[in-house]
């Protein structure tokens, strides 16, 4: 039950992330805001990725807060569809 609620909580922050981006991002015929949340989350998630085996690394419960929820809610693919689509 705590896996869903963290993945839950987190994918809250990382949607609230991604419509901060929209608003402080410039909107142009290509779409930086997108770019920009695909690059954070991307490092993001190889940051965390990375940090196993040091002592710093996260369990797994803390992973699916961070990797599944905050980066995945920043990166949804449906906000690619309706920025290019407007769909």
């Amino acid at each position: 039950m705590f896996e869903i609620f963290a993945v839950g909580a987190g994918g809250c922050v990382g949607s609230v992330l991604r419509f901060l981006l929209t608003k402080i991002l410039p909107n142009a015929a290509f779409p930086v805001a997108t770019l920009a949340a695909n690059l954070i989350a991307g490092f993001g998630i190889g940051f965390v990725t990375g940090l196993d085996g040091t002592a710093f690394s996260l369990t797994a419960r803390q992973k699916l807060l961070v990797n599944t929820g905050v980066w995945g809610g920043l990166i949804a693919g449906r906000t690619l569809a309706r920025t290019v689509c407007g769909a």
